[in-house]
């Protein structure tokens, strides 16, 4: 039956209309009530170019990406740069200097709220069927709880000219924007941190394989001269003249 009767549908509506209005009032007032308690979050984001490095007595640019990670990942440099700066090792390196763990957006734990006691019932469930919860260490709760957190508010984009743009989610924008500017000063920072060893190590493999060619070079000659030496025909000459002159006196 595909016939619709805008009367029956009425008629439905009006005799549920107390449960409707109710129904709208309530959710209009939790709409509004979370809409005005809920918490601002507001977005930084900073753009910026990784200059790409010239090595030493060289005209061959270096990959910046590959300085960062270590090895060349063609188009997958992007990728490395946001894994390297999603990494657990970065993010500590990030705290040493911002105090992630002590802000309350990375941070929801407290030391003394992490390790909570069980309600009488659950602790008595655990008792009968004989589990017991594992003792969760304090200090790794709260570096999950940072890198999660920092995880979500973070973000490592790419645009069509090659250039990087970080975004940082907080609910201080002043916060926001401090936490972006470092993501980006330690990144530029490391770049150039492994070019200038890249470069380092470049001029010391030249110097030594410069010192080693030397020393061929020094070797190569002296067994020429031992071999010139060897093989003269001065010698032989002397000893033919030597041999004339034993006949004549011999003679």
């Amino acid at each position: 039956d595909d016939e619709i009767f805008l009367k029956e549908i009425i008629l439905n509506i009006w005799a549920y209309k107390i449960l409707i209005i109710i129904f709208i009032a309530f959710s209009t007032s939790y709409s509004i009530y979370y809409a005005l308690n809920a918490d601002k979050l507001y977005a930084a984001s900073n753009m910026f170019s990784l200059q790409t490095p010239k090595a030493k007595n060289s005209s061959a640019e270096l990959d910046p990406l590959s300085l960062f990670s270590g090895i060349s990942l063609g188009n997958s440099t992007s990728a490395s740069l946001k894994e390297e700066l999603m990494g657990r090792i970065f993010i500590e390196n990030l705290d040493e200097k911002l105090d992630l763990r002590s802000d309350k957006y990375f941070n929801v734990h407290t030391y003394d709220k992490i390790i909570q006691n069980d309600p009488l019932w659950k602790s008595k469930l655990k008792e009968i069927i004989g589990y017991s919860s594992p003792v969760r260490d304090q200090s790794e709760v709260i570096w999950l709880s940072t890198i999660s957190t920092y995880k979500d508010s973070v973000s490592i984009d790419t645009t069509e000219s090659g250039n990087y743009v970080i975004t940082v989610t907080h609910s201080d924008p002043t916060r926001a924007a401090l936490i972006a500017n470092e993501i980006m000063n330690i990144a530029i920072k490391k770049v150039e941190k492994k070019a200038e060893n890249l470069q380092n190590d470049q001029v010391n493999f030249l110097s030594e394989t410069l010192a080693k060619s030397l020393y061929e070079l020094e070797s190569a000659q002296t067994k020429l001269k031992e071999f010139t030496i060897d093989n003269s025909t001065l010698p032989m000459e002397g000893f033919a003249a030597a041999s004339v002159n034993s006949e004549v006196i011999k003679n």
